[in-house]
């Protein structure tokens, strides 16, 4: 998929890892559709500052999902790609955990897939390379991996129509209160002892949707995090 002219909806696309996909996709010529819970403020000097006046819906990912991902949409108009990026981790409740990280993203591409049935769309889901394989512990994790599920199976009951493809980040920013830990613990862990780059993951975002052939697809962007149990 060419990217240029397309709109693409991105979710808790304002801050973070959400704010370097957004830029990416918009330096690329896309028309971005930015959402945000309560990161207007951040959605707006965002917008300000990329080309072609990106659109900014606000809505918080709680009640019912189905209602509120046909709102969402609504709000949207026609959207050629979805990438669904907003997470709940640390602080957020059992509740939230499964609404933001599973049952919203789930809805969305179901009211995604019937509103492009008439033409090609993309969605890429934003998952974590800890949970690729079955790794559970926390709620967090199992919502998570209850994505990757989701994302495999809706690559096969969407296509040929939809392609749905993920990518799966190690640790990249940390929380804003472990920030100034700068993650000391955490990087000589990984082979290649240093973060993740946002920019990386959104070059990982960018590729699956340009390229026609994948679905089905979960690319960890991890800096070989996850290769240490497999040894």
């Amino acid at each position: 998929m060419n990217i240029s002219g397309k709109r693409i909806l991105i979710t808790g696309g304002a801050r973070r890892i959400g704010a370097e996909i957004t830029r990416l996709l918009a330096q690329s010529g896309a028309e971005m559709i930015i959402h945000c819970n309560n990161s207007t403020a951040e959605a707006q000097t965002l917008a300000e500052s990329l080309p072609g006046a990106p659109q900014i819906v606000q809505m918080r990912f709680a009640g019912d999902p189905e209602i509120g991902a046909k709102k969402l949409l609504q709000q949207c108009g026609r959207v050629d790609v979805l990438v669904n990026n907003a997470s709940a981790y640390r602080n957020a409740s059992d509740e939230e955990l499964w609404a933001v990280n599973f049952l919203w993203p789930e809805k969305i591409m179901a009211c995604f897939a019937i509103d492009c049935q008439k033409r090609n769309g993309v969605i890429i889901n934003m998952l974590d390379a800890m949970t690729l394989e079955g790794n559970m512990h926390s709620e967090y994790e199992k919502s998570k991996y209850a994505l990757t599920q989701k994302t495999l199976e809706y690559a096969l009951k969407f296509a040929p129509e939809i392609r749905v493809n993920g990518v799966a980040p190690g640790p990249s920013i940390p929380p804003d209160d472990l920030a100034h830990l700068k993650m000391r613990k955490t990087l000589p862990l990984i082979p290649l002892h240093k973060a993740v780059a946002p920019a990386d993951i959104a070059c990982a975002v960018k590729f699956l949707i340009e390229n026609d052939s994948a679905t089905g697809s979960i690319i960890p962007i991890d800096g070989g995090m996850r290769l240490i149990k497999c040894v």
